[in-house]
């Protein structure tokens, strides 16, 4: 048993205590909930759009009497599935965790005040939020947002960042 564990540290690969993996969904959960307050306490309810399958939920929930989350969720399945055919088990299971609470929590959330409505304040502190809420989620293994999944996915037999594929992913949605 014990060997086993040396020759999987040795070959690159470490197994993930509980508490670890712990840790991973609740900084994971935590990050859901930063994006969730961003969007519904600052953005959304100041006219502000998000880029990737969040933002397109946001466009959709504005013609549809349907809660942006049930869009979110419903959007984000086919990228979970890739996630897990492509990048493996947990990490699907780590972002079907963090949009499930993205989407659960806007949905919960949506009827709340702005809490600001000046501009310039709204933008900063929802951005801030999104940002906290995503890196979060990025670092721990999960995604908030299928075009971050697919982003990873690409990234890894592209010559591009996940970052810059976000970026482009978002220039074709706005």
């Amino acid at each position: 048993m014990k060997t086993k564990a040396i020759n999987a540290v040795k070959a690159g690969r470490r197994k993930h205590s509980v508490a670890e993996e712990i840790m991973r969904f609740g900084s994971i959960i935590v990050g859901a909930l930063f994006v969730a307050v961003g969007l519904e306490a600052f953005l959304i309810p100041n006219g502000f759009l998000d880029g990737g399958i969040t933002g397109i939920s946001i466009l959709i929930s504005n013609f549809l009497p349907v809660p942006m989350g049930v869009i979110l969720g419903i959007l984000n399945i086919p990228f979970i599935i890739l996630t897990w055919l492509k990048v493996g088990h947990m990490s699907a299971i780590r972002t079907a965790v963090g949009i499930a609470v993205l989407a659960v929590a806007t949905i919960v959330l949506h009827h709340m005040e702005p809490w600001t409505e000046e501009f310039f304040l709204a933008l900063a502190y929802g951005g801030a939020l999104l940002g906290v809420g995503i890196g979060l989620a990025l670092r721990q293994g999960g995604a908030l947002d299928g075009m971050e999944s697919l982003a990873s996915i690409l990234s890894r037999s592209a010559r591009y960042s996940v970052d810059q594929l976000i970026l482009f992913f978002n220039i074709l949605i706005f």
